[in-house]
């Protein structure tokens, strides 16, 4: 199912656990949401896709000032899913967030769409936009070091990043 959730401001949101053979993506449209990320609590903004699998809880803890509304995709599976790409990471344009939204919602409740065809299509679609966040190169005019420290940032995003603990993102002498 494709649907558009907003919290309310009034009363605090309940997670929901992802039951087994099935997927919950979570791609924020608005708002702020607290979530944490190896015993951090973070705050996230529009364009943050969550990736949920069996057994991990949704997104929930909002500020009454700024609820958060995101587009939710859930997917059932016919096998137990794994993790392709990491749980938190973002959308590559905000224009192209809102196209794909306003796309998404528009054909999921269209009845002359056949919807063995469009989820796989959305499904694809938010994957590569995961895959691609934590792939893109950086600014080629970024100091080496620069681009292996973002680099690095992008494919541990959800991890607890300490420099000194890893050898791959020492900086230079005098930097």
């Amino acid at each position: 199912s494709i649907s558009l959730y907003q919290a309310p401001s009034h009363c605090r949101v309940t997670p929901v656990t992802i039951p087994p053979l099935s997927e919950n993506i979570e791609i924020m449209t608005g708002g702020k949401v607290f979530f944490e990320v190896n015993g951090e609590l973070r705050t996230f903004e529009r364009g943050t896709i969550f990736w949920h699998l069996p057994g991990d809880k949704t997104i929930c803890h909002t500020p009454p000032d700024a609820p958060y509304n995101c587009l939710s995709v859930r997917v059932s599976t016919y096998d137990h899913p794994v993790r392709v790409v990491p749980r938190v990471t973002f959308w590559n344009s905000d224009e192209d967030l809102s196209v794909f939204t306003r796309e998404a919602l528009k054909c999921f409740h269209d009845d002359s769409i056949d919807h063995d065809i469009l989820i796989p299509y959305i499904y694809a679609r938010i994957c590569w936009q995961a895959h691609y966040y934590t792939r893109r190169k950086p600014d080629p005019e970024y100091p080496e070091f620069l681009r292996r420290l973002l680099k690095h940032i992008n494919l541990h995003l959800a991890d607890d990043l300490r420099i000194e603990q890893d050898p791959a993102v020492v900086l230079p002498a005098g930097e």
